[in-house]
C-alpha cells in the first residue's frame, strides 16, 4: 500500500509539473495571440499581409521568445541551486514573472478601452494612476503566491509534451526561413574608391506644415524668415518644390528611401517599411562609406524605428542605436518579427513609464491626435541634440533634423512677435502661425551659427525644406532651399520639382552612383538649368488617418491594403495639378501658374482627357494601381 500511495503520489507531482510545463508554453502562446488578435483588429503594419505571413510573424516571435527566455531559466535555475535563500529568491521571481503578466493584461485592457471608446489612462488623475499601480502589485503578489507556487521544479524538465511543443515551433520558425529567404539589397558602393574621398557634412533641415507663401523669402509682407532670407543670398532657391504625400510620414520617408511614398507603401501610420524597403535607403548608403547619421525628429511620425528603416541611423533622439552587420544580419532574416516584439514591449513600457510619472510620450500621441499641450521632446531639446552633435564633430556626418513648432492646429509656445496682444488663440491662428515660424527661423540660425563658430560651414551641404504645407496642403509650392558648401551667389530655379529628388541629388554631389530603385532625379549641383527637365510629372498624394479630427471618431479608410489611408491622388504636370478624389470619383484641375496660390479652374475634355491619361499611365506603369473616375 506504502508504494501504491507513493507511486500515485510520484505520478500526481509529474503530472502536476507536465501541466505547468504546458501552461507555461500556452502562457507565451496567449500572451503573443493577444498582442496579435489586438494588431489585426484594427488598422495595422500586419493590415496588408495575408493570414499565412501574420501566423509566420505570430509564431516567429514566439519561437525568438522561447529562444531568449532559455538562458533566463537556465539562469535561474542555476541561480537557485546556489543560494541557500532561493525559495526567497524563488518568490521574487514568482512576483516578476507575474507583474510582467499582470502589465499584459492591463495594457490590452487599456488598449481595448482607448480603441472602442478613446478612453485611457491618460484621461485620469495621478491618484488614480497611483491606484492602478497599488492593485497590479498586490494583484501580482497574490497570483504568484497561489497559482504558481512550485512551478519552478519542473520548469526545465522538458517532459515530451513541451519538448514536443518547443519542436513545433522551431519546426515552423525554420520552415518560414526557407519559405521567406534572406533579404539582399540590390545596391553596393565601392568602398575603395570613395574611401580616399573627403566627403562634405550634411544638414537636411525640415519644419513641419510650412507654406512658402508665408515666408518673407518667397514674397510674404511679413518679415517671418529673416536667417533663411540671409542663407538664401548665397544658395540655390527653388520656386516651384512640391512634396510627394501630404502627410509628414509618408514624405519623411519618401526622402530618406528616394522611393515614392506609392512604392514604400507606407503612407501614414501605422504604415512601415517592409522587405527590402527596409534596407534600401540613404542612412545605409551613407553609413557604409563612413557617415554618422544623427536624427532627431518627434520619436513616432519621423521615427526611423518607428518607421521600421533598418541600418544606417547611429543616433536617434540623442541615443546611440545599433548598426552592425550582425544586427542587420538578423534583422533581414526576422525583420517583421523584431518589430513586432520592440513594438510590444515599448507599448507595455511606455504605459507603465507614463504611470510611474516618468514619461510623456502618450501624451504626446494624443497631442498629435487632438492637439494636447505636452513637453516631450520639444523643439528647444531637439535643437539642443542638434548642437550638441555638431560640436561633437564626427566628420563627415549626417544631419537630420525635423521640427514641430511650425505644427498646427495648436502652435506651442513660439516667440511672440505678431500675435503678442492676443489673449484667445484659435485653431489655425494665422498670426501666431507667423510667429511659429519666425521662431522656427531663429532655430534654424542656431544651427548656422554653430557650424560657422566649429569651422564646419565651409565644408557642408544645407538643405531646408518642410514636410507639407499649412494644413496638410499640397497644392502650394514648398521651400526647398540647398546650399552647397562655398557657395557664395545665389541661383534661383523656377522648373518644378519634387523632394523625391534630394536623395537622388545628395548621392551626385557626393559623387555615389545613384541607385536604380530611387524614383527621382539629381536637382544639384546646377551648372546648366537646361539639366532639369522642363516637361516632368510627380504624383502627389494625400491621406486621411484612422481617426477623424472633426467627427472625434475611428473611420474605415478608403482604400484598403496595401494603401490604406490614400484618399487622393494628384499629377502634376507644367501648370496644372489633375486631382483625383478616390472616394467619390470626383476630379478637380488647378493653376499652378503662381505656384504659391494654385487656382481651381474649368476642365475642358481636352485637357482632363490628356491627364487622366498621363496619371493612369504613370500609375498602372509603376503602382499598378486603377483609377475610377466621373469624367
Amino acid at each position: 500500500m506504502y508504494f501504491t500511495l507513493k507511486n500515485a503520489c510520484k505520478e500526481k507531482f509529474s503530472a502536476h509539473h507536465k501541466s505547468q510545463q504546458i501552461y507555461l508554453v500556452l502562457l507565451l502562446f496567449s500572451a503573443f495571440l493577444l498582442e496579435t488578435t489586438f494588431e489585426i483588429s484594427k488598422v495595422s503594419f500586419l493590415s496588408r499581409l495575408s493570414i499565412k505571413e501574420v501566423f509566420l510573424i505570430m509564431v516567429n516571435s514566439i519561437a525568438l521568445a522561447v529562444i531568449l527566455l532559455l538562458p533566463v531559466l537556465i539562469l535561474i535555475q542555476r541561480l537557485t541551486s546556489m543560494f541557500a535563500f532561493k525559495n526567497f529568491f524563488l518568490y521574487l521571481i514568482y512576483l516578476f514573472l507575474t507583474l510582467v503578466l499582470v502589465i499584459i493584461s492591463f495594457v490590452h485592457i487599456d488598449t481595448f478601452l482607448y480603441s472602442s471608446f478613446q478612453i485611457d489612462i491618460t484621461d485620469f488623475s495621478p491618484l488614480f494612476h497611483k491606484i492602478i499601480l497599488f492593485l497590479m502589485l498586490t494583484s501580482s503578489f497574490f497570483i504568484s503566491f497561489l497559482l504558481l507556487k512550485n512551478w519552478h521544479k519542473g520548469l526545465l524538465r522538458f517532459k515530451r509534451t513541451t519538448s514536443v511543443v518547443v519542436l513545433i515551433i522551431l519546426s515552423v520558425f525554420v520552415t518560414s526561413l526557407l519559405y521567406r529567404g534572406y533579404i539582399t539589397s540590390s545596391w553596393s558602393v565601392n568602398i575603395s574608391e570613395t574611401k580616399a574621398k573627403k566627403y562634405p557634412n550634411i544638414v537636411l533641415f525640415s519644419t513641419d506644415g510650412l507654406n512658402a507663401s508665408h515666408m518673407s523669402l518667397y514674397g510674404y509682407h511679413r518679415k517671418t524668415t529673416p536667417t533663411i532670407d540671409r542663407f538664401a543670398s548665397e544658395s540655390i532657391v527653388y520656386t516651384r518644390a512640391y512634396s510627394n504625400a501630404g502627410n509628414t510620414r509618408g514624405t519623411v520617408i519618401s526622402i530618406l528611401t528616394g522611393k515614392h511614398p506609392l512604392t514604400t507603401m507606407l503612407l501614414y501610420p501605422p504604415d512601415i517599411l517592409m522587405g527590402r524597403d527596409s534596407f534600401e535607403h540613404l542612412p545605409a548608403i551613407l553609413s557604409s562609406i563612413g557617415y554618422y547619421w544623427i536624427d532627431i525628429g518627434d520619436g513616432i511620425y519621423t521615427s526611423p524605428r518607428q518607421c521600421n528603416l533598418v541600418g544606417g541611423i547611429n543616433n536617434e533622439n540623442g541615443y546611440e542605436r545599433e548598426t552592425g552587420v550582425w544586427f542587420i544580419t538578423f534583422k533581414k532574416l526576422f525583420n517583421l518579427e523584431v518589430y513586432f516584439i520592440s513594438d510590444m514591449l515599448s507599448r507595455y513600457l511606455d504605459k507603465i513609464s507614463f504611470l510611474l510619472g516618468r514619461s510623456q510620450r502618450l501624451l504626446y500621441f494624443k497631442q498629435m491626435i487632438h492637439g494636447i499641450e505636452t513637453e516631450y521632446l520639444t523643439d528647444e531639446k531637439r535643437l539642443k541634440i542638434a548642437l550638441d552633435k555638431i560640436r561633437e564633430k564626427r566628420e563627415p556626418f549626417f544631419l537630420h533634423i525635423h521640427m514641430m513648432k511650425t505644427h498646427g492646429p495648436k502652435f506651442r509656445n513660439p516667440k511672440k512677435r505678431y500675435a503678442k496682444d492676443k489673449k484667445i488663440i484659435e485653431d489655425w491662428d494665422i498670426d501666431v502661425y507667423d510667429d511659429a515660424i519666425y521662431t522656427m527661423d531663429s532655430y534654424f540660425g542656431e544651427i548656422l551659427t554653430t557650424l560657422k563658430r566649429e569651422g564646419l560651414y565651409e565644408n557642408t551641404l544645407i538643405i531646408f525644406h518642410t514636410d507639407h504645407g499649412f494644413k496638410w496642403d499640397t497644392l502650394s509650392a514648398l521651400p526647398l532651399i540647398v546650399h552647397l558648401p562655398g557657395q557664395k551667389e545665389q541661383v534661383i530655379i523656377d522648373q518644378p520639382v519634387q523632394y523625391l529628388d534630394i536623395t537622388p541629388s545628395i548621392l551626385s554631389y557626393i559623387g555615389v552612383n545613384i541607385p536604380e530603385w530611387m524614383e527621382g532625379e539629381p536637382i544639384f549641383p546646377i551648372k546648366n538649368l537646361k539639366e532639369i527637365k522642363k516637361e516632368r510629372a510627380f504624383i502627389i498624394v494625400e491621406t486621411r488617418g484612422i481617426y477623424d479630427r472633426k467627427a472625434k471618431a475611428w473611420v474605415k479608410p478608403y482604400i484598403g491594403p496595401p494603401y490604406y489611408g490614400l484618399t487622393t491622388i494628384a499629377l502634376l504636370k507644367d501648370t496644372y495639378i489633375y486631382k483625383v478624389y478616390l472616394e467619390t470619383s470626383e476630379t478637380v484641375l488647378y493653376n499652378i501658374e503662381n505656384p504659391l496660390r494654385p487656382l481651381e479652374v474649368e476642365m475642358d475634355k481636352k485637357t482632363v482627357a490628356e491627364y487622366k491619361k498621363a496619371l493612369e499611365s504613370l500609375l498602372d506603369n509603376n503602382y499598378k494601381l486603377e483609377l475610377n473616375t466621373n469624367d
